[in-house]
């Protein structure tokens, strides 16, 4: 009797690669494939995933083999879900070109992005979205009630994966500029439909990634725009020039013509120094924007806030200084002065930028080695009232620092960095969301699930142990816990320091511009300003 074999595409990580070639796994045409009647045991582990190009390779290298797809539990919309999924609907139907979806984080923008193709003729459907997110969309699938479109789910980094290079091939064949070449002039394929997820990812129109996105979005039948904080002043939404342009009726085809279309539209832009960009914030703008995008008629997006929908818990922001010892305090002044000497450097002798940006690091991690101490002291208040405790941190050395300590504490710890497979980072999430850990430590900002109630029912509590200098990476990290209907207080760390206090005051002007550019009441954010910093 004939073996009837099977080709098996692997998930091969990089590390691994040496190995995989020495066990038999062949690279072919840009996968790992393995020929083989049944799959061994010690690599199921790097079975391809459904959904995954991976999986979509494997099922046309095995044309005549029966795929099955075990769907899980149904998920079922809440009413402000919807809501949204019949405005794109709408859209859809209207022959517009596509929609931004804007709630606030939390608010399960991934349901109201992927259910409307259930009851739409869309066949081909491409989402993008962050390495920690793709399971995430996997399970979203699965639990919707499939109707078997050809669905693929990547992550940004892999979108060059999709482009064929001209049949003449591409420019040059050095792998410097390798990837940006293959943007400019490779081939995109078509979708019927495109979910760009933390679509904010687009907003460098200059880098290979925006190139693709702009490129898939030109040949996309539809394209959803989902994030939470799509930018902070209007150049930053350039990637949703297709979309501002169908709403006010003129062509936008280059970064030029956006730039002019802004000045046009008076939405407060000008050239300040050396050429740069400037926004002068002004209401007039932002409310414009507002009314374009999310206005109640619009069919253009749609944006909420927690406070906004029936029965959602609103965020609770705590402040939480850290008391600096004069040793500390000595410390910090050091590290600020040498930071401050670096940044007149730039502008006196012309010292590289890089050299600034790596005093600014330097800075700034030293600045959180000082707080570890009193973040351990209050994960352990809120452990012995019975929360579970996530804890956001910018630097690997200081996560490093907090997970070795904790242990020596007897607390059990779950890690999620960047240094992680997609597999692993899954992996600690789960270990924390089913309480077998006490707390989360991890370093990415945005699409992970931190919170009460996927798994176990222990309340949540968030510790963002760095203030990052970026108003949209502190929104995005407030909604680790505090989301899907799920309440978790929030606790900011700096330290009881001037120049500590300085920054978070300026972080927090970035939110609220961040906000009042989607015309959210900011006055929340005003109120904490002017009782932490008078």
């Amino acid at each position: 009797m004939r073996i009837r074999m099977y080709n098996w595409v692997l998930t091969i990580p990089f590390e691994l690669r040496m190995w995989a070639s020495k066990s038999g796994i062949r690279w072919r045409d840009g996968f790992w494939v393995l020929s083989s009647p049944a799959l061994p045991p010690h690599l199921a582990p790097f079975q391809s995933l459904p959904f995954s190009l991976e999986w979509h390779h494997e099922r046309s290298l095995n044309l005549d083999h029966d795929f099955k797809v075990n769907l899980l539990p149904k998920w079922t919309l809440r009413p402000h879900q919807e809501t949204a999924k019949q405005k794109i609907i709408k859209s859809f139907r209207s022959k517009k070109i596509g929609f931004a979806l804007a709630d606030q984080v939390g608010l399960g923008k991934t349901l109201s992005a992927w259910t409307p193709v259930l009851e739409l003729p869309v066949k081909k459907i491409l989402i993008v979205t962050t390495l920690s997110a793709v399971a995430h969309w996997r399970n979203t699938v699965l639990r919707t009630t499939w109707n078997g479109q050809e669905v693929t789910i990547i992550n940004y980094d892999r979108l060059g994966k999709l482009f064929e290079a001209p049949e003449s091939g591409l420019s040059s064949s050095r792998a410097k500029g390798q990837k940006k070449r293959l943007a400019k002039q490779g081939v995109a394929p078509e979708f019927d439909y495109i979910i760009w997820d933390e679509s904010q990812k687009g907003k460098n129109l200059t880098s290979a990634r925006s190139l693709m996105m702009q490129k898939l979005t030109q040949k996309s039948g539809f394209t959803v725009w989902a994030s939470a904080t799509l930018g902070q002043n209007p150049l930053e939404l350039a990637y949703l020039a297709p979309l501002l342009a169908q709403i006010t009726g003129q062509k936008l085809t280059d970064l030029s013509d956006f730039e002019q279309w802004c000045i046009g539209q008076d939405l407060g832009v000008s050239r300040g120094d050396f050429g740069k960009w400037d926004w002068n914030r002004s209401r007039k703008s932002q409310e414009k924007i507002k009314g374009w995008l999310f206005d109640e008629n619009s069919w253009a997006g749609i944006r909420r806030l927690p406070e906004e929908i029936a029965n959602w818990p609103s965020l609770e922001r705590q402040w939480h200084s850290v008391e600096l010892s004069g040793v500390d305090v000595q410390q910090f002044e050091l590290a600020f002065d040498a930071f401050k000497a670096i940044r007149k450097g730039l502008k006196i002798s012309g010292v590289k930028k890089e050299s600034g940006l790596v005093e600014q690091l330097r800075f700034r991690q030293k600045s959180s080695a000082l707080r570890i101490t009193s973040t351990l002291d209050l994960i352990e208040n809120l452990l012995d009232s019975g929360h579970k405790v996530a804890v956001s941190i910018a630097f690997h050395d200081t996560l490093n620092e907090i997970k070795e300590k904790a242990e020596k504490k007897g607390w059990s710890v779950a890690c999620i960095h960047g240094k992680m497979s997609g597999a692993q980072k899954e992996e600690q999430r789960l270990i924390f969301q089913k309480e077998e850990a006490d707390i989360c430590l991890f370093t990415i900002e945005e699409a992970i699930s931190l919170h009460q109630g996927e798994h176990g029912n222990s309340p949540r509590s968030l510790i963002i142990h760095d203030i990052r200098w970026s108003g949209i990476s502190m929104a995005q990290i407030e909604g680790r816990c505090h989301r899907d209907g799920q309440f978790a207080p929030c606790y900011w760390m700096f330290a009881d320091h001037p120049k500590d206090e300085a920054i978070a005051k300026v972080i927090l002007n970035r939110v609220i511009g961040m906000k009042s550019l989607h015309g959210d009441d900011a006055s929340d954010l005003v109120e904490i300003e002017k009782v932490l910093f008078g």
